[in-house]
């Protein structure tokens, strides 16, 4: 990164970029603590699916079980949504610590010259692995494998799935319950709705679990869904601000009457949770898509 460009993002930001391009992920974590979520679960890498895991979830800490309590972890949510795709009979693989850093923030940050190379590199990393297709979890990374880095790659020839795709199309004829009656509500992801456009996916995978009934804010749901306060650099740049959006979004939610608000972002994730904390609210669960998903298979 030049020192014209240094002075004129934000620190904060310097520092993700920063991280991307010299450890290979935003948090500028040790490579081999990605895929310690996975070190006992055998994945294979020469496969021509692969599970793309992303940033968001996995630099958390390990994943553990205590008495019979679900872990609400991060990594735990990438353990569900293996144990997901598995039960659904596909067959994938994972490239750990040789999964690439997609490196999308560097194009959010206006960084273009480090995108496009950090994308070049990532498109080659993955095309080396002779995988064909993609299945990715985080939206913004989602987007990125699947709509920015065809820009800056000649030829680019890889499939991209987003779980929530992957999943509906495949419980068809399963037969879903989750293990209590339950009020849900769903947010949706700035990514997954706006960019992406996948809004009624998520909403046709809870519709087909039964036990679940999804009760929604009147108007600010899909497109047009409240920002959670999060992603991209934003909570770190405008921390106060970031707070505010989460507790604002957090209510709303909760309006509903939903005993749990689903989501399928990280970084929604760790907003609304601290919303909830902020109005002290302790009744009300935060699960990803995927959690609730694999109770529904286990129940």
């Amino acid at each position: 990164m030049n020192k014209k460009s240094r002075n004129l993002i934000p620190a904060g930001l310097v520092y993700i970029a920063d991280n991307i391009t010299s450890k290979d992920n935003i948090l500028g974590a040790a490579k081999e603590t990605k895929a310690r979520w996975a070190k006992d679960l055998n994945l294979p890498k020469d496969r021509e699916i692969i599970f793309f895991a992303g940033c968001g979830y996995q630099y958390t800490r390990p994943p553990h079980r205590v008495a019979d309590k679900r872990d609400d972890s991060e990594a735990q949510i990438l353990r569900d949504a293996v144990k997901v795709l598995g039960n659904l009979g596909i067959k994938f693989g994972y490239l750990a610590e040789d999964e690439p850093c997609c490196g999308g923030p560097l194009h959010y940050f206006g960084l273009e010259e480090e995108f496009v190379k950090q994308a070049q590199e990532t498109y080659e990393r993955l095309k080396s692995s002779g995988l064909k297709q993609i299945i990715s979890i985080v939206p913004s990374c989602t987007y990125t494998l699947r709509n920015l880095i065809p820009n800056c790659v000649d030829g680019y020839d890889l499939e991209v799935k987003h779980f929530s795709e992957v999943v509906l199309e495949n419980i068809q004829s399963r037969e879903l319950r989750f293990p209590r009656g339950v009020k849900v509500t769903y947010h949706d992801p700035c990514q997954l709705a706006r960019y992406l456009g996948l809004i009624e996916e998520p909403r046709q995978i809870l519709g087909a679990i039964k036990g679940i009934e999804l009760v929604e804010t009147e108007w600010t749901k899909a497109e047009w869904a409240t920002c959670c306060g999060g992603g991209e650099g934003f909570e770190a740049i405008f921390p106060e601000l970031s707070k505010i959006l989460a507790v604002n979004r957090a209510r709303e939610l909760v309006e509903t009457g939903a005993e749990i608000i689903v989501t399928h972002c990280p970084g929604c994730i760790t907003q609304l949770k601290d919303g909830l904390k902020e109005l002290k609210i302790d009744d009300v669960e935060v699960l990803d898509l995927a959690q609730v998903v694999a109770m529904a298979m286990e129940a």
